[in-house]
């Protein structure tokens, strides 16, 4: 209890006396678990444009999915593990590895329930599926009647009967 009492102190009287050291510290912090996690982003997602080269950037973004998985949605880093699901999703749709994209879009939505994004990625992969295309619609459908005027949901619905060949859909 002393021991906590006194680290206690000890930060208050540093925060007062030396606010250019807790601004440092602070500074170091945040580039480190904050700006390196956005920065290692762009940088697969610049390379991936470079070399087009779906199983290395598959592996960075599985690799980067590893060090956010203590993200919850509160965080800063939020953001950034929510892309991360998003463009791993889309590359394994682009290659056409609709299983792990199903798997990647139920981790999305563990991590986020009410991500329209990922209910869409989610109602897209159903409907790509012969044995689950009416699960699929039925989804798409109750996307499109809680936001009907949302342009986002739209070219989601679009993309899903795109994937299909129903383009007039």
């Amino acid at each position: 209890l002393w021991t906590v009492t006194l680290g206690g102190l000890t930060v208050l009287v540093l925060w007062f006396s030396s606010p250019d050291l807790i601004e440092s510290a602070d500074q170091v912090f945040r580039r480190h678990y904050l700006y390196e996690p956005i920065d290692r982003y762009q940088h697969i997602i610049h390379e991936y444009e470079q070399t087009n080269d779906h199983l290395e950037v598959i592996s960075a973004l599985l690799e980067l999915t590893e060090d956010l998985e203590r993200v919850q949605r509160i965080d800063e880093l939020m953001s950034v593990k929510r892309v991360t699901f998003a463009q791993l999703v889309r590359v394994f749709v682009r290659i056409e590895q609709f299983e792990q994209a199903a798997i990647w879009v139920e981790k999305w939505l563990e991590f986020d329930p009410k991500d329209v994004e990922a209910q869409l990625f989610k109602a897209r992969l159903l409907v790509i599926n012969p044995n689950t295309r009416a699960d699929g619609e039925y989804q798409l459908g109750v996307i499109k009647n809680r936001f009907p005027n949302a342009l986002p949901v739209a070219n989601g619905r679009a993309a899903a009967y795109a994937n299909v060949g129903e383009l007039g859909r």
